[in-house]
């Protein structure tokens, strides 16, 4: 996938040895599955996700899960995201789907989850998918994407989603229609018998019924207030008179029990622990090097803190990955910033470096732009750059070139080039040009810095490589050509996919002109050249112009001849690749060409069903061409130009 995975969120938490069932609430959530949604909204530390984690594991359900974060507001990481975790309960689902998003023509979100909804509507079995912790997610766009899920959601699915607060939905006009399921705060709170289990028989405290009473009132039945309890009893040697000593709000109560909590464990854990809280995740290692801890002794500490009940939350089942509970990192994270705010860039620095180590380099820049080291995060932003441009991740990076000082993106003239042809990925030519006429003002006074030499003695053909692209997007064939011809002289014969790509554009160029000939031979340069890198489905997706170039010349059989064994090619791949569906519109229009008009049929319909799924434009376009010369060959005079006109 286009997105690096974590596969810790696709996993439900796992359920602490002293978790107090609870089945009042497992029953209302199972005769929720009759609607669309179940929404369990409260603020934090209610046990929502802790409740939904019991509830999959008994409710005989496949499920889907996925913990959201921060970095999952961006609509095509987040869909990414979706579709793996939907992926645990059905392997084939949406798989074209991530690459299709990150694709150079990108189609519309509504046309991508059309697809997908329709493909669970076909699934056999019901299960349920679980957005945790949603309130994370600051996008409007996700909004819509999930406003649009919830519309339209085939019955095999349910939703879940835990949330601090309601997502917006109409909720109203769900709630009308019987298909809603809410779970809220009070529902969630624990009574006093729950108080009681979770108290004396899972954490041992053996306390009297007026304290838990008394505990259960003060906390409003509040489960992580009762766990903080719990712990800081534990220190007490007159657990009555503590308990009777706190009341007031939650928030009161968080920082009365946290406080408690802290001053009661030695000095070395207290500082592990305000120095690993900017973490959003902790392994043993990453926390070695945040503590500079030569000795090795992190992993020993998060063993003991997730055996004592303190905090930890596992991120994995092998307990590799944790994190910290939500609100314990609040608390924590606040305090390092009060009083040890000079301390916080050196930490953010040892994790970025930690990262960068491991290959990690999307977490290592994350946490070098905190640090902030601008400098070593525009460096590592060039080291990656080919992956980022491979993956085709236009957006990820402008957000790092926002959050870098523009003065540094402009001392390295690579990160100018890169961010340029970012622009242009996304559709905004203007902005692009005028980094792209920086990048070659730096080029031209030979000016700037680059990490990697090479790179560097790149650059030219970089920069060529974007003015050749410009020059097509803007339909200036002849600028086309002169640009193309400045990449291949001073790209080196190594640099396959580029130079592939290249002779393609200027024999698109050379096409339009007229010059047949010379375009045949070019694109099959640029063909040759991106099979032997392996960028097969760029392959496929230009067999289409490359028939038109074959069927202008009259090499109708070389044009057929192409596109079968390119069907062949595509015959034996696990999935469908993108690109298919061109390939069947060029069969389509050869058979229909030579009078077999039922051939002609199956292969548009071979060619709208891999379409579908991605719904390029492009392809709409020249699928709604053919169909109209279809239907023009059956006499259906205004059917054929309903398609133009669709067209």
């Amino acid at each position: 996938m286009p997105v690096s995975i974590l596969s810790t969120k696709l996993f439900p938490p796992p359920l602490p040895g002293d978790t107090v069932s609870r089945p009042r609430l497992i029953h209302r959530l199972n005769r929720g599955l009759n609607g669309r949604l179940t929404l369990v909204a409260a603020p934090a530390g209610f046990g929502k996700s802790t409740l939904a984690s019991e509830w999959v594991r008994s409710s005989g359900r496949p499920t889907a899960w996925l913990s959201l974060d921060e970095e999952d507001a961006e609509i095509n990481r987040f869909l990414c995201y979706v579709i793996a975790a939907l992926q645990h309960v059905l392997p084939t689902i949406g798989a074209d789907i991530p690459s299709a998003l990150y694709s150079q023509q990108s189609p519309s979100i509504a046309a991508l989850l059309t697809n997908l909804l329709n493909e669970i509507a076909l699934t056999e079995h019901p299960f349920i998918l679980v957005l945790d912790d949603y309130h994370r997610l600051d996008s409007p766009e996700v909004d819509r994407v999930l406003a649009f899920l919830v519309q339209h959601l085939p019955p095999p699915m349910h939703l879940l989603i835990s949330t601090r607060e309601d997502p917006p939905l109409p909720l109203a006009q769900l709630r009308a229609r019987g298909e809603l399921s809410e779970i809220r705060v009070a529902d969630l709170r624990f009574g006093a018998d729950e108080a009681a289990a979770f108290l004396n028989h899972s954490r041992g405290l053996h306390l009297s019924e007026l304290d838990v009473s008394l505990l259960e009132q003060r906390t409003e039945g509040w489960v992580t207030g009762l766990q903080l309890a719990a712990i800081s009893i534990r220190e007490q040697q007159d657990p009555s008179a503590f308990i009777a000593s706190f009341s007031g709000s939650h928030q009161f109560v968080m920082d009365y029990l946290l406080e408690e909590l802290l001053r009661h464990q030695p000095d070395k854990l207290q500082t592990f622990l305000l120095q690993t809280s900017m973490l959003e995740r902790l392994n043993g290692g990453l926390c070695d090097a945040v503590l500079n801890d030569a000795a090795g002794s992190s992993q020993a500490v998060l063993d003991y803190l997730e055996r004592n009940h303190l905090m930890l939350i596992a991120l994995d089942n092998e307990h590799h990955w944790y994190r910290y509970h939500h609100l314990l990192a609040d608390v924590l994270l606040g305090r390092l910033k009060n009083r040890h705010a000079d301390l916080i860039p050196r930490l953010h620095q040892r994790a970025g470096t930690w990262f960068a180590k491991q290959g990690m380099f999307v977490d290592a820049i994350h946490h070098l732009l905190k640090a902030p080291n601008p400098v070593e995060a525009a460096a590592l932003c060039e080291k990656v750059y080919p992956t980022i441009e491979q993956n085709y991740q236009p957006r990820l990076w402008l957000q790092w070139m926002r959050a870098l000082p523009e003065d540094e993106v402009l001392r390295r003239p690579v990160l100018v080039a890169a961010w340029a042809q970012a622009l242009f990925d996304v559709g905004d030519l203007e902005s692009g040009e005028w980094r792209l006429r920086q990048a070659e003002e730096l080029l031209q006074n030979g000016t700037g810095t680059a990490s990697d030499p090479n790179q560097m003695d790149l650059l030219p053909a970089t920069v060529a490589m974007s003015r050749t692209y410009l020059a097509q997007a803007h339909g200036d064939l002849s600028s086309t050509i002169h640009y193309a011809d400045q990449v291949l002289a001073c790209l080196p014969e190594q640099e396959k996919v580029k130079r592939g790509n290249c002779r393609i554009l200027m024999s698109l160029a050379y096409f339009s002109q007229g010059q047949v000939k010379k375009a045949d031979h070019l694109f099959n340069e640029g063909i040759d050249a991106l099979k032997l890198a392996g960028y097969f489905e760029h392959a496929i997706g230009a067999v289409f112009v490359q028939a038109d170039i074959h069927t202008t010349m009259g090499h109708v059989q070389m044009a057929f001849d192409n596109c079968l064994q390119t069907e062949q090619f595509i015959d034996h791949l696990d999935s469908l690749p993108m690109g298919a569906e061109y390939c069947y519109l060029s069969l389509s229009r050869i058979h229909r060409e030579r009078g077999d008009l039922s051939k002609a049929r199956d292969y548009l319909d071979k060619s709208l069903a891999a379409g579908k799924k991605r719904d390029f434009q492009l392809w709409r376009y020249r699928y709604g061409l053919a169909m109209a010369e279809m239907i023009m060959e059956q006499g259906d005079w205004q059917g054929a130009l309903a398609e133009i006109e669709d067209a």
